[in-house]
């Protein structure tokens, strides 16, 4: 025999509240010989088996060879979802009986209600969403917009399904209370004797349904109890794991935020020599994690029903907020001690070079803008001026075979630079936006040059030709597109330039103009599309 026989005969002895003694004289043994059998020392003759499986409810390979929890467990979990069913059969039954004695009018007035109840319910979540989508977004507006879809089409299926869901349930527990608990069918009353047989009970049942039909009057009694259905219990189960789902990634964001918290109090502690402010701000990341934690904790009492010691954590909750607020004061004055500087004009120098020019010189530069200025005495030179924040960049001068470069390096282009910048700055009590304006390039020759410099850089690329009293300002993309790019002559300039998008096996790119009154082809050959202000898509008709 098996040791778990020992093992279940204790369990199930003592869930059942009966002591070895009480036991033994069911089953006309000795205390002792109970005793034995749950220590494994000896074992009961087959017909004791039997009987304790009768006295359980047990058959015999429970009893002998199965974990009696599980057994149990096994069977809770059948009756559970057996009764749910059952209930949920029972309303319906309920239902379609009460509706098929109903006059014609009452159940008008009863649809009705259900109709309007699913209006409010469906405006109830529309609304809902968006103002949840509206902080979702705001939240996560960050984030790439893939990634953001993506999270976004999460969260909506989940709603939906809540939403779905709640909605049900209310709308279920408002007819149930409006109309099942309110509605009792007449019946004829009959005293049925036990021992009637099947024939019989079914024939008094057909009395009884004739009945029914020819008295259509209810009488309307309260339930005082309003009994719940199972079914019912279940589905708010189901609405209750779905929210502690969604509070799960709440609790692991949250986790997330207490490690960026610990990693920035470090930091701050590091930088405290460097100047007070520092201390301040410690004080309001730890009043953050502290906050945090207590956000963590009663997650998890939720997630796991646990409880949540409201008055301590109260207690702890606002001494955080008092921390946090002498934090932002010393921040506050810390910050009323700073010497604010303008980044962009502090240090501002000029320079300027000279080049050779000639028909086949041409301009490139790091920065696709250009500013040309007029001076028809520079027929065979250019000058080049730039203005710039010497502090900050270094500019350099090129010129190789007819080509001219000027461009800029940044002396701040890793964050170690950046970062010593600032600190040499906060140990000086100095604060800067530290925004740094590109550094100003300004082309100066004839304006025949200045022609020929546009036409050779805008051809190739979508531009945007100004002119301001003698100075003109060619704006570039950074792109090129030297095959699919359409631009329009004004005053011996290419003035503009947009980006043609198409098929070009199929589109002949030669029958279209781009001019002032904007793109010109045959419109019964071609379609287009305007996909931006610089920007069109053609297709062939079909």
């Amino acid at each position: 025999m098996n040791s778990n026989f020992a093992n279940n005969l204790k369990k199930i002895r003592k869930e059942n509240n009966l002591s070895q003694e009480q036991l033994a004289d069911q089953l006309g043994v000795s205390r002792q010989s109970v005793s034995k059998w749950e220590q494994s020392q000896s074992y009961p003759e087959m017909d004791k088996v039997l009987q304790i499986c009768k006295i359980f409810n047990l058959n015999i390979d429970e009893l002998l060879n199965q974990d009696i929890k599980e057994v149990k467990a096994n069977k809770e979990s059948k009756n559970k979802i057996d009764k749910y069913i059952n209930d949920f059969l029972s309303y319906i039954t309920k239902t379609i009986n009460m509706f098929s004695c109903m006059n014609y009018k009452n159940k008008i007035k009863c649809i009705l209600e259900q109709v309007i109840v699913v209006f409010i319910l469906v405006l109830l979540s529309l609304i809902f969403y968006e103002v949840g989508n509206f902080i979702l977004s705001s939240i996560l507006k960050f984030l790439p917009i893939k990634i953001y879809n993506v999270i976004n089409g999460f969260f909506e299926l989940i709603y939906l399904i809540i939403c779905l869901i709640f909605s049900f349930i209310i709308l279920i527990h408002i007819f149930k209370i409006r109309y099942l608990d309110y509605y009792e069918i007449v019946r004829k009353e009959k005293d049925i004797d036990e021992s009637v047989g099947e024939e019989e009970k079914n024939k008094l049942f057909s009395e009884d349904k004739i009945l029914l039909n020819k008295n259509k009057e209810k009488i309307i009694i309260r339930d005082p109890k309003h009994s719940e259905y199972k079914f019912i219990n279940g589905l708010f189960k189901c609405l209750l794991f779905i929210i502690k789902c969604i509070t799960l990634f709440i609790f692991l964001g949250f986790s997330i935020l207490l490690i960026g918290l610990i990693f920035g109090l470090v930091i701050s502690i590091y930088h405290i020599l460097v100047n007070s402010l520092f201390i301040g701000i410690s004080l309001i990341i730890i009043s953050c994690i502290i906050i945090d934690i207590i956000v963590l904790i009663g997650l998890f009492c939720f997630m796991f029903d646990k409880t949540f010691k409201t008055r301590k954590n109260f207690i702890i909750f606002i001494s955080s907020l008092i921390i946090g607020g002498i934090g932002l004061g010393l921040s506050f004055v810390s910050i009323l001690k700073l010497d604010y500087y303008e980044s962009n004009y502090d240090n501002v120098d000029e320079t300027s070079k000279y080049f050779e020019y000639n028909d086949k010189t041409k301009i490139y530069s790091s920065n696709g803008n250009y500013e040309f200025k007029v001076d028809n005495n520079l027929t065979d030179k250019i000058l080049v001026k730039v203005s710039y924040n010497k502090k900050i960049y270094n500019i350099n001068f090129e010129y190789n075979d007819n080509i001219i470069n000027f461009h800029y390096s940044n002396k701040y282009d890793s964050f170690s630079k950046f970062y010593q910048l600032v600190k040499k700055d906060l140990k000086n009590n100095r604060i800067s936006s530290y925004e740094f304006n590109e550094p100003k390039y300004i082309i100066i020759t004839s304006e025949n040059n200045i022609k020929e410099i546009i036409n050779k850089k805008s051809n190739k690329t979508l531009t945007n030709l100004t002119v301001e009293d003698d100075k003109y300002y060619l704006m570039m993309d950074d792109n090129y597109y030297p095959n699919s790019t359409l631009c329009y002559l004004e005053d011996g300039y290419y003035n503009n330039c947009i980006l043609f998008t198409t098929n070009y096996d199929e589109v002949d790119i030669s029958e279209f103009i781009y001019d002032e009154d904007g793109l010109e082809y045959d419109n019964e050959k071609y379609i287009c599309d305007k996909e931006g202000t610089k920007e069109y898509h053609c297709y062939p008709k079909s």
